[in-house]
């Protein structure tokens, strides 16, 4: 879902303020140069490989709010709402 909302121009941005390290994004985008999603896509993966339980989905909202990727910063705020709303109602069941 991430992967198809951010732009060429914001998945650098978006590794810098994750703390992707300059490395891993050269590998990824000698491996996706063409395809911005799956550009992303490895940038996140690599981010995830990197930081582990710590990269969580606040960080990821805080790091869209730092790059001004606010329609999706708000999907994903909206969702994770929805994700607990259910949540909790499953445990009041």
């Amino acid at each position: 879902m991430v992967s198809q909302h951010i732009d060429e121009d914001e998945w650098l941005p978006l590794g810098k303020s994750l703390e992707v390290p300059v490395s891993a994004r050269k590998q990824v985008e000698k491996m996706h140069n063409d395809d911005i999603i799956e550009k992303t896509h490895g940038l996140l993966t690599q981010w995830h490989q990197r930081f582990g339980s710590r990269a969580t989905l606040e960080i990821l909202l805080d790091a869209l709010t730092d790059i001004n990727v606010e329609d999706l910063y708000l999907i994903l705020k909206n969702l994770s709402k929805e994700v607990a709303s259910a949540l909790d109602y499953e445990d009041q069941q």
